[in-house]
């Protein structure tokens, strides 16, 4: 019968890339690549189970998690954060959000003007959140950019957000996190 796998780790260090694979049968492997330029997030995409993403200062780049063959790359002007949604790859850069089709990486749509740096994102069905350097959070329609809603919400920049069930949680510099 063939091995099956029963977990991987997948980590990012500086320009490396590794992946730590267990087998059911008690074996494991490591995988590694350098890349070309510091990486500085990582996601898996929730549409594929043999692909990773990484994020370097203007690219993102889709790795081949059997391989660690680099399989595409989109560039974008800066990147600060990135999400990847089942049609989508959405890229906060300065002052933007931009969504990318993930297939054909062409440019759907840009929401831009923000009065801050958009420090992070999160992605719902309905949503994208953006968490922003200057503590406040704005809400805008995944389909068409459109805002949503402005929040405000720390006295600093917030780190990290995430989004279930219709509930933002986020974390900031001034040592909260809010609901």
């Amino acid at each position: 019968p063939p091995m099956t796998v029963s977990s991987d780790m997948i980590s990012h260090v500086g320009r490396r890339v590794r992946i730590q694979r267990n087998w059911e049968s008690g074996h494991s492997e490591r995988i590694s690549v350098s890349t070309k330029r510091l990486q500085f997030a990582m996601r898996i995409d929730p549409s594929r189970t043999d692909s990773i993403l990484t994020a370097s200062k203007n690219e993102i780049t889709e790795w081949d998690m059997t391989s660690m063959k680099e399989i595409s790359t989109l560039d974008v002007a800066s990147c600060s954060d990135f999400h990847v949604g089942r049609k989508h790859i959405y890229v906060s850069g300065l002052d933007y959000i931009r969504a990318y089709n993930k297939f054909t990486k062409s440019k759907q749509y840009e929401i831009g003007g923000m009065l801050s740096t958009v420090h992070r994102i999160a992605v719902s069905p309905q949503n994208i959140v953006a968490a922003l350097w200057d503590g406040n959070i704005k809400v805008y329609n995944v389909v068409n950019g459109d805002l949503q809603v402005s929040i405000p919400g720390h006295r600093a920049p917030i780190h990290t957000i995430d989004v279930r069930n219709q509930i933002i949680a986020t974390g900031s510099s001034d040592r909260s996190i809010k609901l």
